[in-house]
């Protein structure tokens, strides 16, 4: 039996979530192999996915969830392991046996018993996930390293990095890169930028476009009878409530938003759903953006869905394909969109998004977010309303060979565990 322990799973974000979901998929047809994870939420983890889970070995939950003094306190020992890190990972390179609270020497178990360490997610490395968020996912993989682990970076877009402090988390990360046994990515970019660093690199493309959409729950079932029941066509967004900050003000982006979204509405006779990507963390997630938006776009509450219940990814992704048309932000939705073949926007605010719509012959409706404006947005919106049928056709068609290129991820898996 072979053991493959996956290392740094945010499973508070639906789009990170179903990247486990279609990776396990695939690791369960592979004979005598048991999994088992780091994650973000071990319990919900251990209940979504079947498995045993524990904590991250650097992790911000605790830091996120709790207050006052024991916020601090909880800030002083992520600092605290996170400066003791270095010697314990020279001393274990070394074969000395290295001390380590009970909770992270759990977490060490871990690792010990597992014969291949392999970090998913999508996005770990680059300087949008800030400076803590970097060094978790460096901790994540440097520590099987120092086990002598055979070790996998599965299905990522690598960096980019920005500033002085992008300049350290590179020169760090570059040094794991060198390292790890096999990294795939899933846009041209980071293969063409990091080919020279990593020993075994190979382009794929992302798991999720791999998944299949289950049937519908009862719930997402009424939801959409209630949609049905206006008999307009159904727009479908997502937007995102982080990282619109390194493009615009909060208040900007809402408004422009909120314009945007209404008069497409409006002018379409269309029903709006606003699907929301992630919830656990971040003073309520996307529901809180979302609900700013549509305030301020003030449209006839007839016309605005949004689920008031928790949906699996897999069912997001469902959810999604029965929309006439979408406009995508989280990345993970916007691959939830061009599987499912839905006529749609890309809102790109990373390269990733716009090489995902390459893939499926839809680039030309890709807009950079820090680009964004309401004329854009409108013309192209009415250009996406005149080609749908074509967008739908052309989407279809690429749909098996980017499925094939996605699934090669567990091909490169099974070369480390073989």
């Amino acid at each position: 039996m072979k053991n493959i322990l996956i290392v740094q799973v945010y499973n508070a974000n639906k789009g990170n979530a179903s990247v486990i979901t279609a990776m396990l998929d695939g690791i369960r047809r592979i004979p005598d192999v048991s999994v088992c994870l780091t994650a973000y939420d071990p319990e919900k983890a251990s209940r979504e996915y079947g498995v045993h889970a524990c904590e991250r070995l650097c992790d911000v939950r605790r830091v996120v969830s709790s207050k006052g003094f024991r916020k601090l306190i909880a800030i002083l020992n992520e600092i605290v392991f996170i400066s003791y890190f270095p010697l314990w990972w020279l001393g274990t390179r070394c074969h000395l046996p290295m001390p380590l609270c009970g909770r992270r020497r759990d977490v060490i178990r871990f690792y010990q018993a597992a014969d291949v360490v392999v970090l998913p997610d999508g996005h770990s490395f680059t300087s949008l996930n800030g400076l803590f968020g970097n060094i978790s996912h460096l901790i994540g993989l440097y520590a099987a390293v120092a086990l002598r682990k055979k070790t996998m970076i599965y299905g990522q877009t690598l960096g980019p990095f920005h500033g002085l402090k992008g300049r350290f988390e590179e020169f760090w990360f570059k040094r794991l890169l060198k390292r790890i046994d096999i990294v795939t990515v899933r846009d041209q970019l980071s293969m063409d930028h990091y080919k020279s660093t990593a020993k075994n690199l190979y382009r794929t493309a992302e798991i999720v476009f791999a998944l299949k959409n289950p049937p519908l729950s009862p719930q997402v079932q009424n939801f959409l009878t209630d949609l049905k029941k206006c008999g307009r066509r159904v727009l479908m967004v997502t937007i995102h409530h982080l990282y619109y900050r390194y493009f615009f003000t909060r208040v900007d982006y809402v408004k422009l938003m909120a314009d945007c979204l209404r008069e497409t509405t409006l002018k379409y006779d269309l029903s709006l759903v606003m699907i929301p990507m992630e919830d656990a963390m971040r003073n309520g997630g996307d529901r809180t953006m979302i609900r700013d938006v549509l305030d301020k776009a003030g449209l006839p509450d007839d016309r605005v869905f949004v689920p008031d219940f928790e949906i699996s990814p897999e069912e997001t992704a469902a959810l999604i394909a029965y929309a006439d048309f979408f406009v995508g932000t989280k990345t993970h939705s916007v691959v939830y969109g061009l599987k499912g073949c839905v006529p749609m926007i890309g809102l790109a605010y990373q390269n990733k998004t716009r090489e995902f719509m390459r893939m499926y012959g839809v680039e030309d409706f890709t807009i950079d977010l820090g680009q964004l404006t309401r004329c854009d947005f409108l013309a192209l919106f009415d250009r996406l309303v005149s080609e749908c049928e074509k967008n739908r056709v052309a989407m279809r068609q690429k749909n098996i060979d980017v499925c094939e290129l996605a699934l090669r991820n567990n091909e490169y898996l099974k070369t480390l565990i073989q």
